[in-house]
């Protein structure tokens, strides 16, 4: 069975969870006797019920809490807690596929500790309490995104942008750049039309073959920022000849990773 990789930094959210006393840490590193054996090969405890008639995870964008247990040179096990993570279901099966049998196999609400093999008789088995809070929508609407709101930024052509997140990166696109971003698009009735979250992986274009109202935004951006764009009609698809693109304002959130 394949050794479970957990990934902290590549999630998208952290949220908090009904307070549960703290686990006990697992008595050794063996797989107990009383453990349930799912039909995959996977052993777990449950430690907090769900509620009665919980449902599993539809295999898409949901959150969970993780908490992994290790031994330290003691030989006595210590915790590593993630807080809540949200990612989507796709790419926890691609990193870690025991992981996302555990997550269907769990109701929502309950934590089971479980335990994965390596196949390696020599290797302890990996030990972790997984909770699965839910499913959730990775890119609902801003609050907003109908409008222009007072606090925005405008630029001599109409277009307006908020900083939503200031990253640590330095440094500007340019029209010639190639950009590495997320993006997420609606327009004002809260639609969401387009999402690089949604199909799983980061976007690259080179800046100089968008809308208009990125080719100016994206230069305001460093790598790490993300920011919100409302961007015009006349600055988007009202003007290019049958354009994918909805007509009129669009509201736009993207994620700045680099450039080249």
């Amino acid at each position: 069975m394949q050794l479970v990789k957990i990934v902290f930094n590549c999630v998208f959210l952290f949220a908090s969870l009904p307070l549960f006393a703290a686990a006990k840490a697992p008595a050794s590193g063996n797989v107990p006797a009383n453990a349930v054996e799912s039909a995959s090969g996977l052993h777990y405890l449950t430690l907090h019920p769900a509620k009665a008639g919980a449902a599993s995870i539809k295999p898409d964008f949901f959150e969970y809490k993780i908490s992994i247990w290790i031994k330290n040179d003691a030989g006595k096990f210590q915790v590593k807690e993630s807080g809540v993570l949200r990612s989507s279901f796709k790419s926890v099966a691609q990193s870690s596929p025991a992981l996302a049998r555990a997550a269907l196999l769990s109701p929502v609400g309950e934590t089971r500790r479980w335990w994965f093999s390596t196949g390696d008789n020599s290797i302890q088995p990996q030990i972790f309490d997984l909770t699965i809070v839910g499913n959730v929508d990775p890119v609902p609407a801003p609050a907003d995104v109908s409008a222009i709101p007072a606090n925005a930024s405008k630029t001599s052509s109409g277009l307006a942008y908020r900083v939503i997140k200031k990253g640590t990166g330095t440094g500007h696109p340019i029209l010639q750049s190639t950009i590495t971003i997320d993006y997420s698009g609606w327009t004002p009735d809260g639609k969401l039309f387009d999402s690089s979250i949604t199909r799983g992986e980061k976007a690259v274009f080179p800046l100089n073959g968008l809308i208009s109202g990125w080719k100016e935004g994206l230069p305001l951006m460093s790598p790490g920022d993300t920011y919100r764009f409302w961007i015009p009609g006349y600055l988007a698809y009202d003007s290019i000849p049958n354009a994918n693109g909805p007509k009129g304002m669009l509201v736009f959130d993207v994620t700045l990773y680099g450039f080249e």
